[in-house]
């Protein structure tokens, strides 16, 4: 192969990565949170994102061994070019993606470093005593840079192990008002109470699996996408236009 042929080839893989990972960035991510998909994975399976993207890739490396030993063993094989470039494409996206978790990993455990010595210059943090609740807000994966007054720039996937949500101020030490992505109560089997829930979610509001609630307060007033409550008995009977009628949830 001569020195174009191979630089043509480079050169396409790398227009069709950039279009596919801009495409499945939309297709399964917030745009505050392009991390949603690992965030909630981690969270339901209590392994970390870096694991839940290798469990992830998994099936496309299986596949692509698949290939190799069938192409070792028939040298006069060759797989389908569209079958061929999905999966080598796919392990090389997920290759990408890992070099994004390791930044925002390494910015999380930076700023966790520093909770004992600096406060982020936020007026209300400045008031309270956050390094009291250094657990919780590493248990809730909270990254500090991403909050600013009142506001949190990301989701928030709720630990399945909490029986009572009473605020994030008696979790984190401060308010959180509003929440650009998604908050989710995923497999939450234990809680039996929510309430003093933030104002906005930009993203969606889930309930799903929440066996055991039995009560919910203070609702917020918007919820810019779906509200879930799979699973709910709480809700049983309800659809979503109802239960943004009964607690006064608007779209918009």
């Amino acid at each position: 192969m001569n020195s174009e042929r191979y630089n043509e080839i480079i050169e396409n893989l790398i227009s069709d990565l950039k279009d596919k990972i801009i495409k499945k960035a939309e297709e399964y991510s917030l745009e505050s949170d392009r991390l949603e998909t690992f965030n909630e994975a981690s969270n339901i399976s209590s392994e970390s994102r870096m694991k839940c993207l290798w469990n992830f890739m998994l099936k496309h490396i299986v596949s692509f061994k698949r290939i190799v030993y069938t192409m070792d063993k028939d040298r006069n094989y060759i797989p389908d070019e569209s079958f061929f470039k999905e999966k080598t494409e796919d392990i090389i996206i997920f290759m990408f993606l890992s070099q994004v978790l390791y930044y925002d990993e390494k910015e999380i455990l930076q700023k966790s470093k520093l909770l004992d010595t600096v406060l982020p210059s936020d007026e209300l943090l400045k008031d309270s005593d956050i390094t009291n609740h250094n657990d919780n807000i590493k248990k809730w994966n909270i990254n500090l840079s991403k909050y600013k007054d009142g506001v949190y720039d990301g989701s928030i996937s709720v630990p399945n192990d909490i029986n009572e949500f009473k605020g994030f101020k008696e979790l984190f030490g401060f308010e959180i008002k509003e929440v650009n992505g998604y908050l989710s109560f995923y497999g939450c089997y234990s809680l039996t109470s929510v309430s003093n829930l933030p104002e906005y979610i930009g993203g969606h509001l889930s309930f799903r699996g929440c066996t055991s609630l039995t009560s919910i307060g203070k609702m917020p007033s918007v919820v810019k996408m779906g509200i879930i409550t799979e699973d709910c008995p709480f809700f049983e009977g309800m659809d979503e236009e109802q239960v943004r009628k009964k607690y006064g949830i608007r779209k918009e």
